[in-house]
């Protein structure tokens, strides 16, 4: 038997019958006397903890014999005339129990991840009535680590009623992070309900028990993306040498400061005829998501952007062995984008003068290259 359970029983006019509420007491009885004929709705509202409620409110319809029938048809109740004929009935309700299990899987492969780590919180209500995650874990809920099985320990059916966060806190290897949290209800009816991400609850009904699975897919690390960085150096007047000049390209941030850590390449060029144009090209630059998350700039669409100066080697005075050496300074800007679950790139050149303009206007060059005239 089993206490604790709420009723409500409404009359066909929708008014409660006798009282708001009725619960069962320790006996798991709860009885109610003197019902006119009519017709009568029951439906509980509250199951004892690891129960859920009926599926659906009962319809009791009693005759004016005082014989009572029941609606729709179910397993989960069985009424029981009383012998004697002394106009009693027991109405039996058999409430399913209820688990929960919540798991990490490959959301292309579809197995579970293991070794993924998240947080639970409370959801708390402010002065003004509106809803937030709280702002620290629940105690002994803050580092809750998947098995094997990908299952999350200690978020099951043993938690309190109530909402909840549930957020990842770091990925498995390999793959990213979820772009928010995982809200979910745990109601005093014994239900689990998200309040996004809807598709990720499957509930089964399995003789005698209601589970509830949450499944969190992970999308894997988008595969790096290079972007290769060239230009093409000229000499006039006699042929050049293989590696007779060499070439910069440097990270700098938006005020032009060179940016500490940054990207650093350096190329120079092959041998050529005079006048002849020949390419220098520099290792790529390679990008991964956390590239895009962490670039200190985007813009107006939400691409990531880094800035880059290429430019000539200069010898002091500016002069070599007859050779007048390029002053010319060039910004390359490469605008990062995830879209799809991929990262794309695009690169711009630009001639730079110690600033990077607000309105930036590409230079005129041969495609996807740099001309140095010497």
């Amino acid at each position: 038997n089993l206490s604790g359970a709420v009723f409500t029983l409404t009359d066909e006019n929708g008014e409660n019958v006798a009282l708001p509420a009725y619960s069962s007491g320790a006996d798991g009885l709860i009885t109610i006397a003197y019902l006119a004929p009519g017709v009568y709705t029951l439906t509980e509202v509250s199951a004892p903890k690891g129960y859920v409620v009926l599926d659906q409110p009962l319809t009791l319809t009693l005759d004016s014999g005082y014989r009572i029938t029941v609606t729709p048809g179910s397993d989960q109740y069985a009424v029981t005339p009383d012998p004697s004929g002394a106009h009693i009935a027991v109405l039996t309700i058999r409430d399913r129990t209820t688990g929960l299990v919540v798991k990490k899987k490959n959301a292309l492969t579809g197995q579970p991840l293991a070794d993924v780590h998240f947080a639970l919180y409370h959801q708390v209500t402010q002065t003004d009535g509106t809803v937030r995650k709280d702002y620290r874990p629940i105690p002994g809920y803050d580092d809750l680590v998947t098995d094997e099985n990908g299952i999350v320990p200690q978020v099951t059916e043993a938690l309190q009623a109530g909402t909840y966060y549930l957020s990842e806190t770091q990925a498995a290897a390999g793959f990213i992070l979820p772009e928010d949290d995982l809200c979910f209800t745990i109601g005093t009816d014994g239900t689990v309900s998200l309040n996004n991400h809807e598709n990720w609850l499957v509930r089964e009904v399995i003789s005698g028990s209601v589970s509830y699975t949450i499944t969190i897919p992970n999308g894997e690390e988008p595969e790096p993306v290079e972007v290769e960085v060239s230009g093409v150096k000229v000499l006039t007047g006699r042929d050049m040498e293989a590696g007779e000049f060499t070439f910069s390209l440097y990270q700098i941030d938006a005020a032009g400061a060179i940016v500490e850590g940054g990207a650093w390449r350096k190329a120079s060029n092959p041998a050529g005829a005079a006048g002849e144009q020949k390419t220098f090209t520099f290792d790529p630059l390679v990008y991964t998501l956390s590239d895009f998350n962490d670039a200190a700039y985007h813009d107006a669409s939400g691409r990531a952007v880094f800035y880059y100066i290429v430019e000539e080697d200069v010898p002091e005075g500016g002069v070599k062995n007859a050779v007048v050496y390029s002053t010319a300074r060039f910004l390359v800007v490469v605008r990062l984008a995830y879209v799809d679950d991929s990262l794309l790139a695009v690169k711009e050149y630009y001639q730079y003068d110690d600033a990077i303009p607000s309105n930036l206007m590409p230079v005129e060059m041969m495609p996807d290259s740099i001309r140095m005239n010497a």
